[in-house]
């Protein structure tokens, strides 16, 4: 038995040994709480505590907002006798973070941002600071590096900060180890520019630094204007850059500005210098609200002296600020704005109801569509299909008396009142390149419901005959009371206005502006017996030229106010007429005249109804134009005056 154990322990023996000799030995020399290598994400979430955990009271000291009184205090007397580089060790995790990341990534540009920061704060209080060659002494044995002065160490904390903001420009990298954002680089993109502003500010002063134009580049900063994104007219894009330019003490005539469907093309230059700035728009919907907003803050930056890092968190608080309405609103906004169109039409309150339902579905499929990443254009014709598929179908109810009224008016809400109009006057004002690409786009968009209805038509309708006759029978004269059309024409107004984002204190002007248009149509086209054509010119031309003095009582941009109001003109009757004869055409001469005549006359309505908003409007503005020139002028020199204005 004792041999026997003696076996087992020596076999115990022998094994351990052979696992030991298995070991690494240098795995065993390893201190797992002193780590040699490292991940950015670990250096990261050090980096950032450390950089936003300052609770320095220097500044308080100094201006007077904190005071000692335990004794002479060095900030009491303004005797700065204290300052230490402890931030280079900092910079050490910094410099090591950016080592370890891969090139191009998230963690560099964030690095960029700290180094940026470090040393800001360093040639701040001591001026000349080691820039080019600091830290510098474990990679390229540098232990005595070279002072840079304070313009060059500024000028590359510019060019550091605008690097990290372009390499996380279209980043969709997932960080982690950021305890500040939470790795949102939306938010860090913010900082960082709001940043650059910062240092900017500090040298409101000067025009150079370096190679950096300051006046450029805060242009370049704060151009990022949504203007064009909410489908503001070119000439209103164009008179807020300026308006912006003065603001920052840029003269007019150094401001060269190109305005495109999709690019915003900028460029500053005098006698020794030129600056040009690309800015790509790549969405394009409707914001009146957004519109409105930033034509106000344009003014008010100049009137109240803002600095630009005050300008650009308005201009930020503008951009990101929600909807005035929530999804559904604006989806039961668009049905009922439908539901109004069909009214007009002559239908009956059951199909009334059936188009805004119809509508309504058909307005939520267009934003699932886009949501889902879907063409604009495909989401149109789809939403186009769907919303006549269900007004079809509500004919076979039995409910209605019109029944087929709803297949009318189920997808008006995708008519592109708003760059037709603004493609009008884009023309009149020579903007011909913009105009016409505008017009190209409003022709996609009409296409695109054309396809999704035509389509319904010639699969679901080809063989009810009774549809054809039940469209050639539509009257077009009103056979309701005046007040049953101003009541549908007010429900279309605001149910645009719900689309287009229109703030709700103004709902009720647009209502009556609706009103006025369809009344006055109604009164010279059947009353005065001058036909649809001018009627809708009219109507629109009126709406405008009350606009015109209305927009100073509101305080709103002209296209506010008219453009929800006019566009219950709309003549569904006759495009539907047009289309389903050109679906059924066969070659008779009859049918041919008939479906071009139609066609005609609802794009002569439609032209004469965007002439109609953008005539007045236009001539007021070249009167106006002057008054808020002299205007401008005289604000800037008040803010010459206070010593606020930035000389170039």
């Amino acid at each position: 038995m004792k041999r026997k154990s003696i076996t087992y322990i020596a076999s115990l023996l022998l094994a351990s040994s052979l696992c030991a000799s298995c070991i690494d030995l240098e795995e065993l020399n390893v201190d797992p709480n002193n780590p040699t290598t490292t991940q950015p994400s670990l250096l990261l979430t050090g980096i950032a505590y450390t950089a936003f955990n300052q609770t320095s009271s220097d500044a308080c000291h100094a201006t007077k907002q904190l005071i000692l009184t335990s004794g002479e205090s060095a900030y009491q007397v303004y005797k700065w006798t204290r300052g230490d580089f402890d931030y280079y060790n900092n910079l050490r995790d910094v410099t090591k973070m950016m080592e370890v990341s891969e090139n191009g990534s998230a963690y560099q540009a964030l690095a960029h941002f700290f180094r940026a920061n470090y040393f800001y704060q360093l040639t701040m209080d001591f001026g000349a600071i080691p820039y080019s060659d600091a830290l510098k002494g474990e990679t390229d044995a540098i232990y005595q590096p070279q002072y840079d002065s304070q313009e060059k160490v500024l000028e590359g904390i510019l060019n550091e900060l605008a690097e990290a903001d372009n390499l996380l420009k279209d980043n969709n990298e997932i960080i982690s180890g950021d305890i500040i954002y939470n790795g949102n680089l939306l938010q860090w993109r913010k900082l960082i520019n709001a940043y650059r502003l910062r240092i900017l500010m500090s040298l409101s002063n000067k025009t150079q630094v370096g190679s950096i134009n300051i006046p450029a580049t805060f242009a370049e900063i704060v151009s990022n204007c949504p203007l064009m994104e909410s489908a503001a007219d070119t000439n209103r894009i164009e008179r807020n850059m300026k308006r912006v330019a003065a603001f920052m003490g840029i003269p007019e005539n150094k401001l060269h500005i190109d305005i495109r469907w999709t690019m915003i093309m900028v460029n500053v230059s005098d006698e020794r210098h030129s600056f040009s700035k690309f800015q790509k728009c790549e969405k394009h919907g409707i914001n009146m609200t957004t519109i409105s907003q930033i034509s106000k803050l344009s003014w008010r930056a100049i009137e109240e002296d803002y600095s630009l890092d005050k300008y650009e968190e308005e201009l930020t608080k503008i951009a990101e600020q929600p909807r005035n309405y929530t999804h559904y609103i604006v989806a039961m906004g668009a049905g009922f704005a439908c539901g109004g169109f069909c009214k007009l039409f002559g239908c009956d309150w059951t199909a009334f109801l059936f188009a805004s339902i119809c509508a309504f579905i058909g307005f939520r499929v267009r934003a699932r569509c886009i949501d889902f990443g879907i063409n604009v254009y495909m989401s149109i014709a789809i939403a186009a299909f769907i919303s006549t598929c269900l007004a079809y179908a509500s004919s076979y109810t039995g409910l209605s008396e019109t029944p087929y009224h709803p297949l009318l008016a189920c997808a008006l809400f995708i008519v592109p009142g708003v760059p037709l109009i603004n493609f009008v006057d884009d023309m009149i004002d020579n903007h011909l390149l913009t105009g016409i690409t505008r017009a190209a786009n409003t022709a996609m968009m009409v296409g695109a419901m054309t396809f999704g209805i035509a389509f319904v038509m010639r699969v679901l309708m080809m063989d009810d005959i009774t549809i054809d006759h039940k469209f050639s029978e539509l009257s077009m004269v009103p056979h309701d009371s005046y007040y049953v059309y101003a009541i549908a024409a007010a429900i279309a107004a605001v149910g645009f206005s719900m689309i287009f984002n229109i703030q709700r204190r103004l709902l009720w002007v647009v209502a009556i502006g609706g009103i006025i248009a369809v009344c006055t149509r109604n009164f010279v086209n059947f009353e005065l017996g001058l036909g649809p054509i001018i009627g809708s010119f009219m109507g629109s031309f009126v709406v405008s030229l009350i606009a015109v003095k209305a927009v100073h009582w509101f305080h709103v941009p002209n296209h506010v106010l008219t453009i929800p109001s006019v566009i219950p003109m709309i003549p569904g009757v006759l495009m539907y007429r047009s289309l389903l004869a050109f679906i059924n055409m066969n070659g008779i001469v009859g049918e041919v005249t008939n479906a071009f005549y139609n066609g005609t006359t609802s794009a002569l309505i439609i032209l004469c109804i965007s002439l109609g908003v953008a005539i007045p409007n236009i001539f007021a503005r070249r009167y106006i134009a002057r008054d808020r020139q002299i205007y401008l002028e005289k604000e800037l020199e008040k803010r010459r005056q206070r010593g606020k204005f930035i000389e170039w």
